[in-house]
């Protein structure tokens, strides 16, 4: 049986940009990986730290960059691990008999691989890849004599051949404006990285409309919004990290309009209502929610986050992940101290941390579900009605779980 080809590919990813994605893609097509491991550093031992983006930043920012790569995961295991990162360590934890590890680095890796704690114990735990950063021919003597002194130690050395892209992560940080950065990084990582204010950024666009949100809501009620922004940022990464941009724009609108006086708004914009949506007030501010953010957030009137916001209370048969994110995430926000609430959020951030991101889909049907089913119970309870839109949503998603379950 042919042994498991695994790829690591480490490093500070602060930020993330394109040329470590094109590398990425290069080295597991090249290399022919079954599996690759992004792994940013905690603290990397040849770097100085302190650029404003923490650990979890780079993490997050790495699942959003590298996403689109098939079989591709990223791990915590050097920040969970805390202190210098160094490789060996990391190799050491994932070797197996059955498995072939490949290690890509970039020129200035190659460079000073010597220099590394216990750089001959890495040959001999892997193939050592270079992908080249510059696409000048002034390192190409130093690079052979180095690759020749490490193969007289035993080394296995590969070039990866790909696009070579002229920046370096020190460059990147040092733009501020979104249409350079959008040149070198991802948009989603753009996004990222202005919605957290990274590397000296304002945070743009929705640092403006949080504050505008601010003003129309009490100090509890915004609480509440920003653990929302919180707890939809974390499900977003581990189910469709491209969506996390739009995950936070609906926390942060999801309850625009809900200290307001929803049966005036229904009049003033003239809103069609079903005898379910009269009979549950409670779920009003939700369709107010949308005219009023057409009105005056005209900018954020997007199609998708007007239907998660839609759809927050109620739920919607057939569902969209960024409508379950919103739904889940309202429920189980950190200032939630239901039980319900905590026993949902803990099972499925468990869910989260094994990284696959396809359970983590799965984790967060079961989650709208459960949310579901706590909300009537506390219905029921109370007396209250049901809006039909709920149990045609529980309904919808308990189908497609059996029908999942079946196929598997």
């Amino acid at each position: 049986m042919a042994k498991k080809r695994l790829g690591i590919y480490g490093g500070t990813f602060s930020p993330p940009h394109k040329g470590h994605i094109e590398a990425a893609e290069a080295f597991m097509r090249e290399m022919k990986l079954d599996e690759l491991l992004i792994i940013p550093t905690f603290l990397p031992p040849h770097k100085e730290s302190g650029d404003g983006a923490t650990p979890i930043d780079r993490l997050n920012m790495c699942r959003i960059a590298f996403s689109h790569i098939p079989n591709t995961y990223i791990s915590d295991m050097e920040i969970k691990r805390g202190g210098k990162s160094y490789t060996y360590l990391t190799l050491e934890e994932l070797s197996h008999p059955d498995t072939d590890i490949f290690f890509l680095v970039g020129t200035d890796m190659i460079l000073t691989f010597d220099l590394w704690k216990r750089y001959e114990y890495i040959f001999s735990l892997a193939t050592i890849c270079y992908a080249r950063r510059e696409s000048d021919s002034e390192n190409d003597v130093k690079i052979d004599e180095k690759v020749g002194q490490y193969e007289k130690l035993g080394a296995k050395i590969v070039k990866i051949n790909h696009k070579v892209h002229e920046i370096s992560s020190t460059d990147v940080r040092s733009l501020a404006d979104a249409r350079e950065l959008s040149i070198y990084v991802t948009r989603d990582v753009c996004e990222y990285i202005f919605a957290h204010s990274l590397y000296g950024t304002s945070g743009g666009a929705e640092k403006e409309l949080s504050e505008k949100v601010m003003e129309l809501m009490s100090e509890r009620r915004f609480t509440h919004t920003l653990g929302v922004v919180a707890a939809a940022e974390k499900i977003a990464l581990a189910v469709c990290p491209s969506l996390t941009a739009k995950a936070r724009i609906c926390a942060l609108l999801h309850d625009v309009t809900k200290e307001m006086k929803q049966w005036e708004l229904v009049g003033r914009y003239s809103l069609s209502l079903s005898d379910d949506d009269r009979m549950s007030p409670e779920t009003l501010h939700a369709l107010t929610a949308c005219s009023y953010i057409r009105e005056h957030f005209p900018k954020f009137a997007d199609s998708e986050i007007l239907s998660a916001i839609r759809t927050h209370t109620t739920g919607s048969p057939n569902m969209g992940l960024l409508n379950k994110i919103l739904f889940v995430a309202d429920f189980i926000e950190e200032n939630r101290r239901y039980e319900a609430s905590k026993e949902i959020r803990e099972e499925l951030y468990l869910t989260f941390a094994r990284g696959n991101s396809q359970d983590s889909r799965h984790a967060l049907d079961l989650a709208v579900v459960s949310s579901i089913d706590r909300t009537l119970s506390h219905l029921k309870a109370y007396g209250k009605p049901v809006h039909t839109l709920t149990h045609k949503t529980r309904e919808s998603l308990i189908n497609s779980i059996e029908k999942q379950s079946r196929g598997n």
